[in-house]
């Protein structure tokens, strides 16, 4: 069977037009048609009623056929990207900045240690969009933060720490007097933070949802060291994991009462995917991280 075919079907559903099916893919309109039929075929099934005007009714083996193409294409997809990286040598590893910053030095030097840091290629985005791109086969492993510990069947995750989300402030801001704050009081304090895609904005916006506190966002950053430094001049305070922080920041975190957030770091791989030796060396490294 034509693989071509899945996919014509797929965009179908998605699209409901033939003629903007067909555009979509570059090709004529009875392509399609004929794909159409040819799965109608092999299934003995109808998958698709073409009323008059043009109306496109999908059956109800159509919308089951729909939900395991899905599967079906998406597995060849990364059967595709996971054959082709064969030729590239090296592991892409996704790390989020501020996991980046902290860990990944000593990692390195493990990774030197063993030969292979040279073997390494570094992904570096915010914890969700990582993650997308390792569903995806775009990279091979990653070490990231959640908001909750990953649950998902597809993946293989191995648990590296838990740490605790405090409110940060500059050293001379009248906020780093206090022992502890409630997120319910921020509501007139500007806040610097990660770009959405980040988990410590995930956080953000589920504290301002459940406390109806919407604090004034100045400036959002991929960049942990900017971050820090907006910070320590006092130009807005953040959210942060207790682990980004050093005794040389000249800034200040300050726990949260009642909602503290936790933020874990896990190792994440896809379940079905064969590991290299380089890539078990890798994660037996990142597991004796502290």
């Amino acid at each position: 069977m034509n693989t071509n075919d899945f996919r014509y079907f797929l965009k179908l559903i998605e699209l409901r037009n033939f003629r903007a099916t067909a555009r979509y893919f570059g090709v004529s309109q009875p392509t399609i048609s004929y794909a159409i039929k040819r799965l109608e075929a092999f299934y003995g099934m109808q998958l698709i009623q073409r009323q008059r005007g043009q109306t496109m009714i999908i059956t109800l083996a159509g919308w089951r056929l729909n939900e395991h193409l899905k599967r079906v294409v998406r597995e060849l997809d990364l059967a595709k990207i996971d054959i082709e990286s064969l030729d590239n040598p090296k592991v892409k590893f996704g790390i989020p900045p501020m996991i980046g910053n902290v860990y990944f030095s000593s990692l390195a030097e493990s990774l030197k240690a063993e030969r292979i840091l040279s073997k390494i290629e570094l992904v570096e985005d915010g914890s969700q969009e990582i993650l997308e791109q390792l569903k995806k086969g775009r990279i091979d492993l990653a070490l990231i933060g959640t908001r909750q510990p990953i649950n998902d069947v597809a993946l293989s995750t191995i648990p590296i720490t838990k740490r605790t989300i405090s409110i940060v402030v500059s050293e001379h801001d009248e906020l780093a007097q206090l022992d502890q704050v409630d997120f319910a009081d921020l509501a007139n304090e500007p806040f610097v933070i990660f770009n959405s895609g980040f988990v410590h904005k995930q956080i953000f916006d589920e504290l301002c949802a459940t406390t109806e506190v919407y604090p004034q966002i100045l400036q959002q950053t991929n960049d942990l060291s900017i971050l820090k430094n907006m910070i320590a001049e006092n130009i807005g305070i953040s959210l942060l994991a207790d682990v980004a922080i050093s005794p040389f920041d000249g800034i200040k975190n300050i726990p949260l009462i009642n909602s503290v957030p936790d933020f874990y770091i896990s190792l994440v791989y896809r379940r079905n995917y064969q590991l290299t030796k380089v890539e078990q060396q890798l994660i037996e490294i990142t597991k004796q991280i502290k």
